[in-house]
C-alpha cells in the first residue's frame, strides 16, 4: 500500500479515516447519510467516518520518496434510473 503523505508533514501520530459522504449537497454533512463499511470498530457514528488506524510519521522512517507535483482529487457523481 501507498500512502502520500506531504513532506511537510509534522511528526506524530496522525488518524487515517475515509469519509464518504452522501453525493447530495443537503445530506453531504449528515453522517446518517455516509457510507459505512461492515466492518466492526471502523465507523465513528458522531463524524461519519471510517477509522482504518493510525499511522505515525517520524524523521527517521525508512522507504521511498517520490516527488511530486500533482494531486488527484477522485469525485463521483450519482444518477438515479428513472
Amino acid at each position: 500500500m501507498k500512502l502520500h503523505i506531504p513532506s511537510n508533514a509534522r511528526e506524530g501520530e496522525y488518524q487515517l479515516a475515509l469519509w464518504l459522504p452522501d453525493g447530495y449537497e443537503s445530506l453531504r454533512n449528515n453522517p446518517l447519510y455516509a457510507i459505512q463499511f461492515a466492518n466492526e470498530g471502523l465507523w465513528d457514528e458522531v463524524t461519519g467516518l471510517n477509522v482504518l488506524g493510525n499511522v505515525s510519521i517520524t524523521e527517521s522512517a525508512g522507504g521511498e520518496s517520490e516527488r511530486g507535483k500533482d494531486f488527484t482529487v477522485i469525485s463521483a457523481e450519482s444518477s438515479t434510473s428513472k
